[in-house]
C-alpha cells in the first residue's frame, strides 16, 4: 500500500469515527456464524456517554466532537484524536473509552504497539507543532526537542 492510499484510508475511517459519534450510531459488523441480528445487540448503538464525558466543562458541549486522526494497531485495538482529546477501543470499535483529555491538539497520532505512541500536536491557541511522545498508551505526552522544532522556532 502505498503512502498516499494509507492516509486516504486513515481520513476515511477518521470521517466513519467523526459520524458514527456525532449521529450517535454504533458500528455494527457482521461475525462469521452469527446472525446480523445477534452482532448488532454484542456492539450496541450509540457513544455510551463517551462525547458527554469528554465535552464536560470544556465549553463545546453544544459541538461535535472534532475527530483529526485514526490509528488501529489490528482488526480490535486502536485510538482516535482529536482536538484535546484521544480516545481508544479494544474491541473494534464497539465502545471506546477516553484516554487523554488536555492541551494537546492532535493532527497526527501513531502507536506502534499499544504502550508507545507518537503525536504531532499542537498546544491550545497556539500555531507551533510539536513532535510529542507517550510511553502510557496515550495517558501523559512529553514534548520531544528535534531539529525541526528549533529551526521552525527560528
Amino acid at each position: 500500500m502505498t503512502i498516499k492510499s494509507a492516509i486516504t484510508w486513515k481520513r476515511i475511517g477518521t470521517l466513519a469515527l467523526s459520524l458514527t459519534l456525532a449521529w450517535g450510531l454504533g458500528p455494527v459488523y457482521a461475525q462469521s456464524g452469527v446472525s446480523a441480528a445477534a452482532a448488532s445487540s454484542t456492539c450496541g448503538s450509540g457513544d455510551h456517554g463517551l462525547s458527554a464525558t469528554l465535552k464536560k466543562g470544556s465549553g463545546v458541549e453544544d459541538q461535535h466532537l472534532q475527530f483529526t486522526d485514526i490509528d488501529f494497531l489490528n482488526n480490535t485495538t486502536g485510538r482516535a484524536a482529536g482536538e484535546g482529546f484521544l480516545i481508544g477501543t479494544s474491541n473494534a470499535g464497539c465502545t471506546w473509552q477516553s484516554i487523554y483529555t488536555g492541551q494537546w491538539q492532535f493532527m497526527q497520532i501513531d502507536f506502534p504497539n499499544n504502550v508507545n505512541g507518537f503525536a504531532l500536536a499542537q498546544m491550545m491557541n497556539s500555531a507551533k507543532t510539536y513532535l510529542i511522545r507517550t510511553t502510557d498508551g496515550g495517558s501523559h505526552w512529553n514534548r520531544l526537542d528535534t531539529p525541526w522544532h528549533a529551526v521552525q522556532a527560528n
